[in-house]
């Protein structure tokens, strides 16, 4: 009978807390840090004002951790007083200092945006291989910075074959032949460049992006 009537105080003060957290402003149209931490703030206070510090952490814990967390690293993400690899040694700091549990859910996924992310920060300010490097290796290490590498060079030289076979494709779409016969060298053409089906199909959707004014180079990043 105790236990039942905690319970359903627990709940009643659940829908007054959920009936509270709706006159929070939130503006989902962003993802500025600062306006991010001040609704986490709130959130919290709310949170103080209906339950127990060991309800809030039963009911939010892990919520307000991994929360925290993303709100710091859009932090660092966003600092401009840092360069990549600076931004890179924090997000790894920052990551240490989750629970053990919450690093083993959210590693792979967190490594990769971050990755991800800095990649694009690093080629928009148009970083060099050895910036680059830097990163990777202080974000993932070594090992991982060497395929990322392979990767790199993989896109690059499959990049190459593309911007080639379009050329090539460009001017003979812009030849005086028929359109029949036009059609028939663009397919020897692709037969030439690309010797399995599976790289001619892909050659296709490239064609496809070029005809849409697509820039293939990002297809690959």
């Amino acid at each position: 009978a105790s236990a039942a009537q905690q319970a359903t105080n627990l709940w009643q003060r659940y829908l007054k807390y959920r009936e509270a957290e709706g006159a929070i402003k939130v503006n989902s149209k962003t993802s500025d840090p600062e306006h991010l931490q001040r609704v986490f703030n709130a959130l919290t206070q709310l949170r103080q004002q209906y339950f127990k510090p060991l309800e809030i952490e039963a009911l939010f814990g892990d919520e307000m951790v991994y929360n925290q967390y993303t709100i710091d690293r859009i932090s660092i993400m966003e600092n401009k007083t840092l360069n990549a690899n600076q931004k890179a040694q924090q997000l790894k700091q920052r990551f240490a200092q989750l629970p053990q549990g919450l690093q083993q859910n959210i590693q792979e996924i967190s490594k990769l945006q971050d990755l991800r992310e800095l990649t694009q920060q690093i080629k928009a300010n148009n970083g060099t291989k050895a910036q680059l490097r830097q990163m990777r290796e202080q974000l993932v290490g070594a090992a991982a910075a060497d395929r990322l590498e392979q990767l790199d060079q993989t896109r690059e030289n499959w990049q190459n074959r593309v911007d080639t076979y379009l050329n090539q494709r460009e001017a003979i779409l812009n030849s005086k032949q028929a359109d029949q016969d036009k059609q028939a060298a663009i397919d020897a053409l692709r037969t030439r460049q690309f010797s399995t089906p599976a790289e001619q199909q892909r050659a296709i959707t490239f064609e496809q992006f070029k005809d849409q004014n697509i820039d293939t180079s990002k297809v690959l990043n």
